[in-house]
């Protein structure tokens, strides 16, 4: 039995018009990534006539969307020179690994990306290019404007790069959503109930209800208001155990 007639949720891995386009007259129900990849002139990031009928398609007929941004920024990260020094990094990745990923054969992505990326053999390579991320922002800030059923996901690892790191690549969505036009309160309702509604799991996770599966984080202040609160976590409730985020972190 089809997943759709079955009453699964069914999700498209489709980041451009043409797979965006396929996916609505298939009728998924949600796209793993935003529209980044146009039809038009890269050079284009201001939203077009075709790419409006595609987000209003999607408004209309309820489509949720996991806009994943930090992928765009992750390639970009990958020829950051000082990406690997990070402090945020630190916390979240073992030394050694980090150490290991400044070695020749940690550079391997690094180095086989480039090859197709560099304008003339020999030279540096550039970081990607920036239109992307405009597009798909101006697609996220249009679909948040319009109250979309937006979700959270990180797609984490897009690749085997260290740029898109497990736990920490989440926390840089979150600020990517925002600066796209993202409100606090949509995506605390994006990775909270929004999620656990897609994906038929609302009667277990999603809210704070007695009855409930007990997996929560304590933060310092309201995770709808300011996404600060998610830079300091109080505790961690897993399956009930309660947890100290400073014994999980990589460097304690």
């Amino acid at each position: 039995m089809p997943l759709i007639a079955a009453g699964m949720p069914v999700l498209l891995h489709a980041n451009s018009t043409e797979a965006q386009t396929f996916g609505l007259a298939a009728g998924v129900d949600i796209f793993a990534h935003g529209l980044w990849n146009w039809d038009e002139s890269s050079r284009v990031t201001e939203l077009t006539a075709t790419i409006r009928k595609i987000l209003d398609a999607q408004l209309q007929n309820g489509r949720g969307l996991q806009s994943t941004i930090q992928v765009l920024y992750g390639e970009k990260d990958l020829f950051d020179d000082s990406f690997l020094d990070r402090p945020q990094l630190a916390a979240a990745v073992p030394a050694d690994l980090i150490a290991w990923y400044k070695t020749p054969q940690g550079q391997w992505f690094r180095d086989d990306l480039a090859k197709h990326i560099v304008d003339k053999p020999g030279e540096k390579p550039h970081n990607v290019d920036d239109s992307a991320i405009a597009r798909v922002k101006n697609c996220v800030a249009y679909l948040a404007k319009n109250n979309a059923r937006l979700l959270f996901g990180s797609d984490t690892p897009s690749s085997p790069t260290y740029a898109n790191p497990p736990g920490l690549n989440g926390r840089m969505e979150i600020r990517n959503l925002v600066s796209a036009g993202v409100s606090a309160e949509q995506v605390f309702r994006a990775a909270t109930l929004s999620n656990a509604e897609a994906f038929g799991l609302s009667a277990d996770v999603g809210t704070v209800q007695v009855g409930k599966r007990a997996n929560l984080l304590l933060l310092h202040a309201d995770p709808s208001k300011t996404i600060d609160a998610y830079e300091r976590i109080e505790k961690i409730i897993l399956r009930g155990q309660v947890l100290d985020p400073r014994e999980l972190a990589a460097n304690r």
